[in-house]
């Protein structure tokens, strides 16, 4: 539950831009923003991601 909650919690802080669409339509987006991102630092190794840069 707590995963679920500060998801929820991030989707609707990011909500809060207000300059694009609505509030509804925001809160949407973020949550899929968020499961976005969540699924590409989960997925890639963080060596890799990050050496290369340097």
């Amino acid at each position: 539950a707590g995963l679920r909650s500060s998801h929820y919690f991030g989707a609707s802080l990011l909500a809060r831009d207000g300059l694009h669409l609505n509030r509804l339509g925001n809160k949407k987006l973020a949550s899929v923003f968020l499961d976005n991102i969540k699924s590409v630092l989960t997925s890639q190794p963080v060596s890799t991601k990050w050496t290369i840069n340097m």
